[in-house]
This record gives structure tokens, C-alpha cells and sequence, in this order.
């Protein structure tokens, strides 16, 4: 509809809002030419602060930045986030039931999760087409009680960068995948 109806504009939008933020971009990043840039302060050490400029990269290239740079936690936090993404977006896409909660601000990964889990469950039991691949399933379940784990990272943790590269590349292929 904004190619349609903007096709020959330059849009930019601005906002001060993280949520909105992230709202405008899972909205827009399908169409694949847009840029999305975070103004912040920053420390500097002649004027104490100034504005700096960030390009916005996506939470699984943070995670690879921040495991390349030996920050395990850091890596683990936005590997999650980018699995949560994805969660949200199938779930919301195909029509995943899911655990009702009155504010869904807490619907947890978890739920959606167990929600496509169980899609797949009845699929499986219906003898349709498996709505993912169970190799996928086993690998995300592998991996998403110790490193996709949100409390894994309020503590002092024992992750391996070994396991994070496995979580990370589970969260990778789940990203690739087409649920049918």
C-alpha cells in the first residue's frame, strides 16, 4: 500500500518509540529497501556527550557481534529476541493458537512455542504435512531451555560460545524456514 501510494517519495519516519520502532519495521522489512538507523547519545570524550548515528542491525548479526567480541550474555540476549521475533511472527501470520492472556505483553515465548508445537502435533496426528520440520523442533528444543532462556541472562551463566553458535544457527534455520 506505501508503494502504491508513495512509490516515487522518499519516506522517512522518525519516532522516539522503540515499540513503535519495531512495530514500523517488521511492517516494512519485507519490501527490503528501506534503512533503518538509530540516533542516540553517546559518550565522547571531549564534550562529554554527543549524538551518534547506528545503522540498526538485526538481533541475530548483534548476536554474532556480540559472541564474536567474547560477550556471551549480550549474544544470548538478542539470539532470543530474534528467536521471540520469529516466534511472533509465524504465530501471528499462520494463525497459531495460542495461550490466551488478558495482556499479551505476556505472551511468553514459551506459549508460542508450545502453540506451534502443538500445530504441528495435530497436523502430524491429521496426517497433513508436518507444519515444521521436527529435526528444527529438536534442535530449538535443545537449545532454548539453557541459551534462549530469558533467565539464563539475569544471572551469572556458563554458556559456551559453542553453545551459542549451535543456538544461534537453530535461530538462523527457523528464520529460513517456510511453515506450510
Amino acid at each position: 500500500m506505501l508503494r502504491a501510494e508513495f512509490g516515487d517519495w522518499q519516506i522517512v519516519l522518525l519516532t522516539h518509540d522503540p515499540v513503535w520502532f519495531e512495530m514500523a519495521r517488521e511492517f516494512t522489512e519485507h519490501v527490503g529497501d528501506w534503512a533503518y538507523i538509530r540516533l542516540f547519545d553517546a559518550p565522547h570524550p571531549h564534550y562529554g556527550s554527543a549524538p551518534r548515528l547506528e545503522t540498526d542491525a538485526r538481533d541475530l548479526e548483534r548476536a554474532k557481534q556480540y559472541l564474536a567480541a567474547g560477550d556471551l550474555k549480550a549474544s544470548a540476549v538478542y539470539a532470543r529476541a530474534a528467536l521471540e521475533k520469529r516466534l511472533r511472527k509465524t504465530c501471528s501470520e499462520k494463525a497459531v493458537r495460542v495461550r490466551f492472556r488478558s495482556n499479551p505483553k505476556y505472551v511468553s515465548a514459551d506459549d508460542l512455542w508450545q502453540g506451534i508445537v502443538a500445530r504441528n502435533n495435530d497436523d502430524l496426528a491429521a496426517r497433513k504435512p508436518p507444519f515444521i520440520d521436527p529435526h528444527l523442533v529438536s534442535r530449538i528444543e535443545a537449545v532454548r531451555s539453557v541459551v534462549l532462556n530469558e533467565l539464563s541472562h539475569s544471572r551469572v551463566t556458563s554458556l559456551t560460545s559453542r553453545e551459542l553458535t549451535v543456538a544461534i544457527q537453530a535461530v538462523e534455520d527457523l528464520e529460513r524456514f517456510r511453515f506450510s
